[in-house]
């Protein structure tokens, strides 16, 4: 029996004939702006980026990353809020504000230097833990009513 089930779930799968109708009509323009796409990332987006690296030095580099690493700190606290994180959010605003004056505008990381951490925090994670967060106080919540109403039943009883 368990080589058949494995038999079963070795065999080819069966395509389904393409229908004329079953294509996207705007895959003709897709892939043209695709192309494009690729061709300009190959003609001006790499040597730009080859460029970057080769001729600019390391310190210049870590500048850049740093301003644009303070630049998403708020979007991190806002994040972090959505999670119910308010010390992570905290922490967050606490290095913008700090990079924004005292490391010029984000180009030094003077936040990290006076031990306040960063953190990240990506959408997915925002997906995850904050729908999670928010499930589980619906769950309370429809706990704590379910409660009530099963209390209001005892308390009048079967015939109210």
């Amino acid at each position: 029996m368990l080589a058949g089930v494995l038999a079963g779930c070795a065999a080819a799968p069966q395509t389904a004939a393409i229908e004329e109708g079953d294509n996207d009509p705007a895959e003709p323009v897709n892939r043209a702006v695709f192309d494009a796409n690729m061709a300009a990332d190959r003609a001006i987006m790499k040597p730009i980026a080859q460029a970057y690296q080769d001729y600019l030095p390391a310190e210049i580099r870590q500048s850049v990353h740093n301003a644009s690493a303070n630049l998403r700190e708020p979007v991190v606290a806002a994040n972090d809020l959505l999670q119910g994180r308010p010390a992570r959010a905290l922490n967050s605003a606490e290095r913008f504000g700090i990079n924004t004056t005292a490391g010029y505008a984000g180009v030094v990381d003077r936040a990290g230097q006076w031990n306040v951490p960063a953190h990240s925090a990506d959408f997915d994670e925002l997906e995850r833990s904050s729908l999670d967060f928010y499930a589980a106080l619906r769950s309370v919540y429809r706990q704590h009513r379910q409660s009530e109403i099963d209390k209001t039943r005892h308390d009048t009883g079967p015939g109210g």
